[in-house]
């Protein structure tokens, strides 16, 4: 029995102040990626104030490359045309995959003012990261948006608010769900190698899991369906670069030792 979405996806309203399911969830996984960056800050016994400077920076660069992301890759024609469309952010629009270029820029940015190493503190953020991404979906999910291409059977969400009657797959749970699995199982190396967080593995292994999941999951969007002659989606070819680079990363870790 497909299960009916007619969720409202505005929170509530004071006044003319607007509070979107969308931006709670997100806000809520920032919110927890921080505190888990302050626990993770503890472990490895970094200045108490490390946190807080390298999660600004980081979300910054998460919300201008999602937004560049969103305007180069998926609407070039229309951004070029509307360019101060570019800074309303709270007009729909967001690239995954840009955000993941902004946070890694934003990060080496600054990581060379505060002289700290780039990858161990990338690192260190894969550990959080994973929670923002369960928020951003849950938040799709809310506001009907980011949907997977129809079932084949009677079950899947009915989106109503798109003036749907037929069932799709959830395909924001489906991501919202891999990313926990990510949190889960990155933070459990974590506790039983806290010093493997001091080296550049997490960074790689969380855009090893990461992109090769989304580019599985790929499949199930709508436009994997609508055309059927395209060997990839935008959303494929994004996750190659990264997950190459984890792939070759890899390949570098396990080589083996030179004979003398």
């Amino acid at each position: 029995m497909p299960f009916q979405h007619d969720i409202d996806p505005l929170m509530f309203q004071l006044g003319d102040l607007h509070i979107y399911w969308y931006s709670f969830f997100l806000a809520l996984g920032v919110l927890l990626c921080y505190f888990r960056l302050r626990i993770v800050a503890t472990d490895l016994r970094l200045p108490r104030n490390l946190p807080e400077s390298l999660m600004i920076h980081a979300i910054v660069g998460m919300f201008v490359g999602a937004r560049l992301g969103h305007a180069f890759f998926y609407n070039p024609l229309f951004f070029s045309e509307h360019p101060l469309q570019l800074f309303m952010l709270w007009q729909p629009g967001l690239s995954s995959h840009g955000a993941a270029g902004g946070v890694l820029v934003s990060v080496y940015l600054w990581s060379r003012v505060h002289r700290q190493p780039f990858y161990p503190r990338c690192g260190m953020l894969s550990l959080g990261l994973p929670l923002i991404l369960v928020g951003a979906r849950i938040g799709n999910f809310f506001n009907s948006e980011a949907v997977g291409r129809a079932t084949a059977g009677e079950w899947g969400v009915v989106f109503l608010r798109l003036g749907e009657s037929f069932p799709r797959h959830p395909l924001q749970l489906y991501e919202s769900l891999a990313a926990l699995a990510i949190f889960l199982l990155l933070n459990s190396l974590h506790r039983r190698r806290p010093d493997i967080t001091a080296s550049a593995l997490p960074l790689f292994l969380f855009g090893l899991l990461y992109f090769s999941t989304r580019f599985l999951l790929e499949y199930w969007q709508p436009a994997a369906a609508t055309d059927p002659t395209a060997a990839l989606t935008m959303g494929q070819l994004l996750s190659l670069p990264p997950l190459l680079a984890a792939l070759l990363y890899f390949a570098w870790r396990v080589r083996p030792s030179d004979r003398r």
